[in-house]
């Protein structure tokens, strides 16, 4: 998976969603430091993507870099109305 994500990105080197799954698959390969340098490239790209934030956030309090991870977090929690779906809001009793 790593060989095909890394042949994509070459074609598309502006991919922040290419850079996302590169850094996951480098990640569970144990690979966090060169999983976190894929994510910080996949936030650099698109700031909103939130899933690669996200992740990012994982690896760094995974590294016990807290204080960055912490960063992350507040953006996303910051974001989290901007980027909430119609789909994602909680359920609702009919008739109310």
């Amino acid at each position: 998976a790593e060989q095909h994500f890394r042949v994509a990105l070459s074609l598309h080197p502006e991919s922040s969603s290419l850079c996302y799954h590169l850094g996951c698959c480098l990640t569970l390969q144990g690979r966090k430091e060169e999983g976190l340098e894929i994510l910080n490239d996949a936030v650099r790209l698109d700031p909103s993507n939130p899933i690669a934030r996200f992740e990012r956030a994982k690896i760094l309090t995974g590294l016990n870099q807290l204080r960055e991870a912490y960063e992350d977090l507040s953006i996303l929690v910051d974001e989290l109305p901007k980027v909430r779906s119609p789909r994602s809001a909680p359920f609702r009793r009919q008739g109310a």
